[in-house]
């Protein structure tokens, strides 16, 4: 039988690989999340405004395609981790939502 202290090592490794698999599908729902939410604000930009710098539109496009797919092969292989992942989130936009609608002052203003 191994010592007590070869087994937590084993277990600890085990578990340590779980939480970065965690952070990192975590990581790129986030990065999903904002790439998808500049490419909404780029469309909702005045026409006539020029950018004082701007990218083809099909970086961002290319890296979301690619995001998606790397959590949604997360969420099918481990699918509790990705109902985790999602009740985080909507937790977090509830909360969001909450305290906007609290504020006396509206949270975007169009200039």
């Amino acid at each position: 039988m191994a010592p007590p202290h070869a087994r937590l090592g084993v277990h600890q490794r085990q578990s340590n690989t779980g939480l970065t698999q965690q952070i990192g599908l975590a990581e790129y729902v986030f990065f999903l999340m904002s790439v998808v939410g500049l490419l909404v604000l780029r469309r909702r930009d005045d026409p006539r405004a020029t950018p004082r710098y701007s990218t083809w539109v099909g970086n961002p496009v290319i890296f979301s395609i690619v995001s998606g797919l790397l959590v949604l092969r997360g969420v099918l292989t481990d699918p509790l981790q990705g109902l985790a992942i999602v009740l985080v989130g909507s937790l977090g936009l509830g909360v969001f939502y909450l305290k906007a609608r609290a504020r006396p002052f509206p949270l975007v203003t169009m200039v």
